[in-house]
């Protein structure tokens, strides 16, 4: 059976914002053929750099990242995609490394509460410097290389999220370059940090309870048990998940027709 023949857009197409329909030759003060919307608003004359590209400060750190959490379509409605700058790079690697600290807190407080991974951390510890540690003294050595293996992980996400997304994009005639995507992706990388500190508080809030005697024995039935706990932070990791796919499948959606 023949499959239907796939348009793929140049860079120099003038494009719809709102459908993808082929806007060239169109005259300025018209429509859109196919949805109605006036030209003039797909120019790109409304897109330019984040808040915190145009004066980096740590207010417009703080304002931009709302942007993102916050209002998305906005942001992503008004941000423009071919556009490199250092203070983008920037913002990402700042909010990818407090997402790896705050992840870190989580994993090496999950290592202290499980005995096996805990024992193992020891030994680890033990081929380096002979002696005993201690639940606090473990749970600090981890957060350091804890911290750089996720960010590590965060940046290896990026890339290939990047990549399959170009590339499938490509395959459907959507103008999605890499480039346009990573900007977009970079500034995504605000939303590993509600995720991140929701973990964080999850686990080393469980360990202060256990650790004040809060709760007394984890491993008797009750809101307070070990089974609920996984429950609770495996239900926020859900939500977390659905929040990045869905903030992701915005930032995609409102940056595809970007002519500028």
């Amino acid at each position: 059976m023949p499959h239907a023949a796939v348009h793929f857009c140049d860079e120099t197409d003038v494009l719809c914002e709102d459908c993808g329909y082929i806007l060239n030759g169109l005259a300025e003060a018209g429509s859109c053929p196919e949805c109605g919307q006036p030209i003039a608003q797909s120019l790109g004359n409304h897109r330019g750099p984040s808040y915190f590209e145009d004066a980096p400060s740590v207010r417009s750190f703080i304002v931009t990242t709302c942007q993102v959490l916050f209002r998305p379509t906005r942001f992503y409605r008004s941000l423009a995609t071919r556009q490199a700058s250092v203070q983008a790079v920037r913002f990402a690697r700042l909010h990818r490394g407090v997402a790896s600290v705050l992840f870190s807190f989580a994993a090496a407080g999950h290592v202290c509460l499980n005995s096996t991974m805990k024992a193992w951390a020891r030994a680890f510890f033990n081929m380096l410097w002979e002696r005993f540690y201690d639940e606090p003294v473990l749970f600090w050595l981890l957060i350091g290389p804890l911290s750089v293996i996720i960010y590590g992980l965060l940046v290896v996400v990026t890339r290939v999220a990047a990549a399959l997304t170009s590339r499938l994009s490509a395959y459907q005639g959507v103008r999605l370059h890499r480039g346009v995507v990573l900007r977009g992706l970079g500034f995504h990388s605000a939303t590993y940090v509600p995720g991140a500190l929701l973990a964080a508080v999850t686990v080393v809030g469980y360990i202060a309870m256990l650790e004040y005697q809060i709760i007394i024995d984890p491993w008797s039935p009750g809101w307070a048990s070990f089974r609920n706990f996984h429950s609770l932070f495996g239900g926020g990791c859900i939500l977390c998940l659905v929040y990045l796919l869905v903030t992701y499948r915005i930032a995609m959606k409102n940056m595809m027709y970007a002519n500028r």
